[in-house]
């Protein structure tokens, strides 16, 4: 059976599409986003380059640029990957027919062969091939250390001189992993040289940075805090946020408010609330600078400004919009605050705008609030200071001023 034949009969493809020759094939019932997400970063933005074996192919693990050579390399290909990605073993396995050795990874039932650039459940998989040793990840190095394997990739003589060269193995491995994680440090570390990239890439670059997470652990309805705060805040966090959206829906159901779901674009609503249902947080407003690079919206000189809110204590910054708590130094070094208020104030901000939870002293002014032109937006600012506002915030905040702490 032909390299391309084999990927499509272990994948279930049809010859179709001739880009997928050169592409990861996923079978349908493969469908693990979190292993997925975590390997499409891995190979676009983080493997280094690796040097060319001794027959001049050139190793690489890679979303779209598959080569059937690579199918000669199976176990250099595995060991390298294994070495930045611990979801992974490397199995060590054999041709069912031919009992040729061949080498790929599993993560539970789970097969990814780089050398064939597929992504297969493993009751697939073996179909075509049996599993003889699987080296589980922690023990990779060891392994290395031990066999030397990957020594003669790298010679034109095969093993030759192997022992003179016993440290070959696990130093090309290290010299790998060692250049990936300087990629990782450099795509999220909030540096003044990296900062600007951080806010033009936008949101997910600035949750991974500021959590020290990278993109696929992102991937749930969480509240992700950083290392160096304490986690017993998520514990208040979580209780007052069940009783803050428990009211909301009760009271006035037609305000969005969950502090786990569809939290996106939703900052002003979700920290205004909780300002006016605990003291434990300031309100804060602000946002960042940054350059939008779009051709139907020419750059303004001086850059954009994202508006946003959040909510802050002495040692940390609570934004409940990006589901983050961060030490405040960190969030500052991305973020500027423009207001500050305290509970009582944000009552008496609330009292003066209504049920208009927005980028509270803008609105006042008049001016824009993100890209918001309508004429029902135009219409609602200058309905400010009213009775019928006041009755509308004094609606909100008694309804906070009943519920138990």
């Amino acid at each position: 059976m032909k390299i391309q034949e084999l990927r499509r009969f272990l994948t279930g493809k049809d010859n179709h599409w001739d880009y997928e020759n050169y592409s990861l094939l996923i079978s349908s019932d493969a469908n693990n986003k979190k292993l997925l997400d975590r390997m499409y970063e891995d190979m676009e933005e983080l493997l280094p380059p690796i040097k060319p074996t001794a027959q001049k192919t050139i190793p690489k693990i890679s979303q779209h640029s598959y080569n059937e050579y690579y199918y000669q390399i199976s176990e250099l290909l595995a060991f390298i990957y294994a070495s930045v990605n611990d979801d992974w073993n490397v199995v060590k396995g054999a041709d069912i027919k031919r009992d040729r050795e061949h080498f790929f990874l599993k993560s539970g039932n789970y097969i990814y062969d780089p050398s064939l650039a597929i992504f297969v459940l493993e009751e697939d998989y073996y179909k075509k091939y049996r599993p003889i040793q699987e080296i589980n990840n922690s023990d990779i190095k060891e392994y290395l250390s031990q066999n030397n394997n990957l020594y003669k990739f790298y010679n034109r003589f095969g093993n030759l001189g192997m022992e003179k060269h016993k440290d070959f193995s696990i130093k090309f491995i290290e010299q790998i992993r060692s250049q990936f994680m300087n990629n990782l440090k450099s795509k999220y570390e909030i540096t003044p040289q990296n900062v600007e990239k951080i806010k033009t890439i936008g949101d997910t670059a600035i949750k991974c940075s500021l959590t020290n997470r990278r993109e696929y652990q992102l991937e749930s309805e969480n509240i992700f805090i950083h290392p160096d705060v304490d986690d017993s805040i998520l514990a208040v966090i979580e209780t007052d946020t069940e009783k803050i959206s428990k009211i909301v829906q009760e009271k006035f159901p037609r305000i969005p408010c969950s502090y786990k779901k569809n939290t996106s674009r939703n900052c002003y609503a979700l920290s205004i609330l909780y300002s006016l249902y605990s003291d434990k947080f300031k309100l804060i407003q602000g946002g960042y600078v940054y350059k939008r690079y779009n051709e139907f919206f020419p750059n303004k000189p001086d850059g954009e400004f994202y508006q946003h809110s959040w909510l802050e204590n002495d040692v940390v910054v609570y934004d409940p919009e990006k589901r983050i708590v961060v030490p405040k130094d960190l969030y500052y070094k991305i973020f500027t605050k423009e207001d500050e208020y305290t509970q009582k104030q944000t009552m008496e901000m609330m009292r003066r705008v209504g049920f208009n939870f927005t980028y509270l002293s803008h609105f006042i002014s008049g001016a824009r609030i993100g890209n918001d032109e309508s004429i029902m937006y135009r219409f609602a600012k200058d309905r400010i200071n009213t009775p019928q506002k006041c009755e509308e915030g004094n609606r909100i905040i008694s309804a906070f001023d009943r519920a138990e702490r």
